[in-house]
């Protein structure tokens, strides 16, 4: 059996997080049978700079209280403890260190919705080197949902 766990980072700024959130994990969990997944809310998003949120520490309560149930669900303040703005190929890059995790497979999870900025990204080709990419389609959206 190998120790190199299999990891997903699910970012974003989860204002407020809530059950479609859990859901679309749960579903990325068993499908792609990861061992844990990281929410990581953003402390400053470098595309939503002027778009007024809730405090960090309000919305990293919240997720811990919507975390709470799910053993395999984890909350990972990588972004927050960051003072600069947070870019995703940082936190892909420092994510194992961090949180102190010897061997892993990282699984990348996004939004559909971002799909159409992911070339905006501070190095996206990076960030498919690093990491595999899962993308999640949001309700409403036309695009399938990709798993890479």
């Amino acid at each position: 059996m190998s120790d190199i766990k299999k990891i997903g980072l699910f970012g974003g700024t989860f204002d407020p997080p809530h059950i479609a959130h859990i859901n679309l994990i749960n579903t990325v969990i068993k499908k792609l049978n990861l061992h844990t997944v990281y929410f990581i809310p953003t402390a400053k998003h470098p595309l939503k700079e002027n778009t007024k949120i809730t405090s960090v520490e309000i919305r990293c309560e919240m997720l811990e209280a919507a975390l709470n149930n799910y053993p395999e669900f984890r909350l990972s303040k990588i972004e927050i403890d960051r003072p600069a703005i947070s870019f995703t190929i940082d936190t892909i890059k420092n994510f194992c260190r961090y949180e102190k995790i010897s061997k892993a497979t990282l699984f990348f999870i996004l939004g559909s919705d971002n799909i159409n900025e992911f070339h905006l990204w501070k190095d996206p080709e990076q960030i498919f080197k690093l990491a595999k990419i899962v993308v999640l389609r949001r309700p409403g959206s036309e695009e399938s949902p990709v798993i890479d």
